[in-house]
């Protein structure tokens, strides 16, 4: 019975534990915000590594024999140690200097810059997170931008050191796509970063080999853990859905839903993944991806 009810718990628990240091410090300290969230993405993934050795959703996705590992670690490093903190620097520091001297912020006067900073920062998140979706979806559609993207799916296993497992250009292509557009709105610059601040407290227990239990209803608003897993999908039909990264509902608006009470992932990863299991390849993969891909037509059995 214990049991059972935390693993009710656990999924709203994780989301409150991330997010409380966070608004506390963005209260007393607001200088302070990306450092304490930084802080708390360590701790929590620390938390959740361990809870996945207790409540598992799959035995096969264990962190335990995991030959990628050290991989997921060092891609984790370079995106979210230098690859965000760099977008942040050119995009929310030097960019958003130039759009505020150039007068093109806030140009339409659309930006409610005289309401409540919460409010504006729920602002951020739902025109940012749909922004995200977008650049998510194209990021499958065109292969100019998979090929940044990519590498976030070749894991055949899904648990929380695969969350942060993403390329550097992939950062590099966020402050274009979804915190440029902000910029021009007339979002202060200061509230931009909690765009990402909200899908990293999202993403990173989505994507946890955690049995959790979630209401329903839940799924058709937020993205959870049983809905980004048909994402990572390796059938390309499920892979190609659900790219929402804090709301789910941009999913059902624009027709990219899957269902997750009616849908279960078999497998996850690529299908025909061209991308050889090297870091340094890995790395190299925007660059080479056609070559990649040519290669692997010509392999014997293929």
């Amino acid at each position: 019975m214990l049991t059972l009810v935390l693993e009710w718990l656990l999924w709203p628990l994780c989301l409150v534990a991330h997010a409380t240091p966070v608004i506390v410090t963005a209260s007393l300290a607001p200088r302070m915000v990306p450092q304490i969230a930084s802080a708390t993405t360590i701790v929590l993934a620390l938390a959740l590594v361990g809870i996945e050795q207790f409540a598992p959703h799959r035995d096969d996705w264990s962190i335990r024999n995991d030959r990628e590992l050290w991989r997921d670690i060092g891609h984790s490093v370079l995106y979210a140690a230098l690859a965000v903190n760099l977008s942040r620097l050119l995009f929310l520091v030097v960019l958003a200097r130039a759009v505020s001297a150039a007068g093109v912020s806030n140009a339409l006067g659309l930006w409610p810059d005289r309401s409540p900073l919460w409010l504006q920062i729920i602002l951020v998140v739902i025109i940012g997170d749909l922004f995200e979706y977008f650049y998510h979806r194209l990021c499958h559609r065109y292969t100019w931008l998979w090929r940044l993207h990519a590498i976030h799916h070749t894991p055949t296993r899904l648990h929380t050191l695969k969350g942060a497992r993403h390329h550097s250009l992939y950062a590099l292509a966020r402050g274009i796509v979804v915190w440029l557009p902000l910029l021009v709105l007339g979002a202060p610059a200061q509230l931009v970063f909690w765009q990402f601040i909200a899908e990293t407290i999202t993403g990173l227990v989505a994507h946890s080999n955690i049995r959790f239990r979630i209401p329903t209803f839940v799924h058709r608003f937020a993205v959870t853990p049983q809905f980004h897993r048909i994402h990572h999908a390796a059938e390309p039909r499920l892979g190609n859905s659900n790219f929402g990264v804090v709301f789910s509902f941009w999913d059902i608006l624009f027709g990219t839903h899957e269902d997750p009470v009616r849908v279960s992932v078999a497998e996850t990863g690529i299908e025909h993944d061209p991308i050889p299991r090297r870091f340094l390849e890995e790395l190299k993969s925007p660059l080479t991806y056609a070559a990649l891909v040519q290669r692997r037509r010509k392999a014997p059995g293929r």
